[in-house]
């Protein structure tokens, strides 16, 4: 996973920031907590995906909304920032990997995170009392 995000990322760093602007005007990507992604992170989910993302969150983020990702789905991956002052897995859960994290700047670094689309989850089921 570490080359792949290397290989996109190194394609999103080659497009010009208006290149990225335009994808990111076409197809707007938020996050469950209705945030726009960036303009890198909507270039990146475009580069992974073979149909269109509209709304994405993490694999516990979809069980918190109600939602449970489906077996087999293939997760999508974006970088998100992170203080250097933190270890990279500081807030990963036990056997989540941490690989992917890429040194940037002197205070930041930024680490690949699997998330999912809406159309990848299905409503979680009633459980009966």
């Amino acid at each position: 996973m570490n080359e792949q995000m290397k290989t996109l990322a190194a394609q999103v760093s080659k497009m010009t920031d208006a290149q990225r602007a335009a994808i990111a005007a076409r197809f707007p990507v938020v996050t469950i907590e209705q945030h726009v992604i960036s303009p890198r992170n909507t270039c990146l989910v475009t580069l992974q995906a073979d149909r269109a993302i509209t709304i994405i969150g993490g694999f516990r983020q979809w069980i918190a909304h109600g939602r449970a990702v489906r077996k087999g789905e293939k997760a999508i991956y974006i970088l998100r920032p992170c203080p250097k002052g933190r270890k990279a897995g500081a807030d990963a859960a036990p056997g989540e990997s941490t690989d992917g994290a890429e040194q940037h700047g002197p205070g930041m670094f930024f680490k690949a995170i699997p998330v999912f689309d809406v159309t990848q989850t299905d409503a979680l089921q009633a459980v009966p009392a």
